[in-house]
């Protein structure tokens, strides 16, 4: 239901947005979705905060879009910390990188993007000052846990570099998987393509699908059960294969009087925002 309200702010026509949610189920983001574990939380919980992304940018509700996105930030925070601070810290490079192309094509940068960055960054500072009050384990203490086996042996004297060897052979062990079942690479770029029709929306839709990167990179464990740690990266072609087709609706008829924020809002054209 997130995916159809998502797509609809976007002023997705109603079969493209069903289409949007009938991905979600059907993709592996379904199945992660009904398994008794964080992930299913966490993507419902990104998808919440892309909501309140595209109510922004859409101009139609940005007050309640913001309060969405940081509700969405503060429960993600009792779920999983981790995913908190790289969905905040990519929705702020998101709202930064959005703010500096409209500045460098000569235009208004507006206030939306601006707004989501600060609410990213209140994300990222108040997860980590909380995860200190709350003598959460530290980075450093996570990687000795990964590098250990759960502290059964002893601690690492290099930590680092022995996880900056795992990385390397867990990326290039994945390459190699992807080229041998490429359909979810192939997913990744239809939805990369589409996101670029909304390039305002698109750029945030990149940085919350980034996060399940990231989630990935800080367990590279290739044996990880049906590779669920990286399922946010699903949000990539559920969202933006739907929306890249409604934007080239929008521009073969014309944006609808009455939609939602209308396509210009959400395309970083729109003459306020």
């Amino acid at each position: 239901m997130l995916a159809y309200l998502v797509l609809r702010t976007l002023a997705a026509p109603v079969p493209l947005a069903l289409t949007g949610m009938t991905l979600y189920l059907v993709l592996p983001s379904g199945t992660t979705a009904m398994r008794p574990m964080t992930e299913g939380l966490m993507l419902a919980l990104t998808l919440a905060a892309l909501w309140g992304c595209a109510l922004v940018l859409g101009g139609t509700r940005p007050r309640a879009g913001l309060a969405l996105v940081g509700g969405a930030l503060l429960a993600l925070f009792t779920v999983k910390h981790s995913q908190a601070l790289f969905l905040g810290a990519c929705l702020a490079a998101a709202g930064v990188a959005v703010a500096v192309r409209r500045r460098w094509r000569g235009m208004p940068a507006g206030r939306g993007p601006a707004a989501l960055a600060a609410v990213g960054c209140a994300g990222v500072l108040g997860t980590v000052l909380v995860s200190r009050l709350l003598d959460y384990p530290s980075v450093s203490e996570s990687v000795q846990d990964l590098l250990t086996g759960h502290f059964a042996r002893p601690d690492r004297e290099r930590p680092w570099a022995e996880f900056l060897q795992l990385q390397g052979n867990f990326w290039m062990e994945w390459a190699r998987r992807q080229l041998w079942e490429p359909f979810f690479a192939a997913a990744l770029v239809a939805g990369a393509l589409g996101a670029r029709r909304r390039p305002a929306f698109g750029v945030f839709l990149a940085a919350a699908a980034c996060t399940g990167i990231l989630n990935q990179a800080g367990h590279p464990d290739i044996n990880i059960w049906g590779d669920r740690l990286i399922t946010l990266a699903w949000l990539l072609p559920v969202l933006g294969v739907p929306a890249a087709a409604g934007a080239g609706a929008a521009a073969g008829g014309g944006a609808r009087p009455g939609g939602a924020g209308g396509a210009g809002g959400l395309t970083g054209r729109h003459p306020k925002r």
